[in-house]
């Protein structure tokens, strides 16, 4: 039923953004892709807090270094 109704969205005129759209929010979809930005976005974060500690720690390796020259 619900292929039908999303291929009928497709093909239809004017009303095609309309149906498509009462057709995606008929599938529930907007939970689960909420879900995937959150957790793409935390990976995100995770990532840049990891390099970011990583620069912090060589720019004081690198005054350290200078320091002793």
């Amino acid at each position: 039923m619900a292929n039908h109704a999303f291929w009928n969205a497709l093909v239809e005129g004017p009303e095609r953004v309309v149906s498509l759209t009462a057709v995606l929010g008929g599938l529930h979809i907007l939970p689960e892709l909420v879900l995937f930005l959150v957790v793409l976005l935390a990976g995100f974060a995770r990532d840049y807090f990891i390099r970011y500690n990583h620069r912090v720690e060589e720019a004081a390796r690198l005054r350290a270094e200078a320091a002793d020259a």
